[in-house]
């Protein structure tokens, strides 16, 4: 199922229209970051955006929207 999340229209709700997490990781990937997924029975759900920092040195990564729920999928 994981997979599937960001695909345009896949929803596990009724009333889901299956299209903010494919919006959030397009948003990611036009910045050049990424939507990253990780998922487990025990802990829940987390969703991470790590965004290049640009700087005059420093092209580093870092998470600027870091979400747990413990909504399990």
């Amino acid at each position: 199922m994981l997979p599937k999340l960001t695909q345009p229209f896949y929803s596990t709700k009724s009333s889901g229209t299956g299209l903010e997490l494919a919006l959030v990781k397009r948003i990611a990937e036009v910045h050049g970051g990424k939507l990253l997924i990780k998922s487990n029975l025990m802990e829940g759900t987390t969703l991470s955006v790590p965004l290049p920092i640009i700087a005059a040195y420093d092209c580093s990564m870092i998470s600027l929207l870091h979400l747990t729920t413990s909504n399990k999928l």
